[in-house]
């Protein structure tokens, strides 16, 4: 959790969005989906589940993070 808020306001301070990440996202799960339907014996539905899961999970944190870095920001900033 920590780690994926850090990176999450590291790459926010690097200008990247939300939407970026969320895009990322449904690359990876495309290619994951992918693979499932091509090489099914290797990637099993329970592997596409998890990494569904688990890159939802990601994301969300990565965004908190993202979140803390633009309320500290703004916390920072003069009145």
């Amino acid at each position: 959790r920590r780690i994926a808020k850090q990176v999450g306001e590291r790459r926010g301070k690097d200008g990247v969005t939300a939407e970026s990440l969320e895009d990322m996202r449904d690359l990876m799960l495309h290619l994951v989906t992918h693979y499932h339907k091509k090489y099914a014996e290797l990637f099993p539905l329970g592997i596409v589940e998890s990494s569904t899961r688990s890159l939802n999970w990601i994301v969300d944190m990565m965004k908190k993070g993202m979140q803390q870095h633009a309320d500290k920001k703004k916390q920072a900033a003069p009145n």
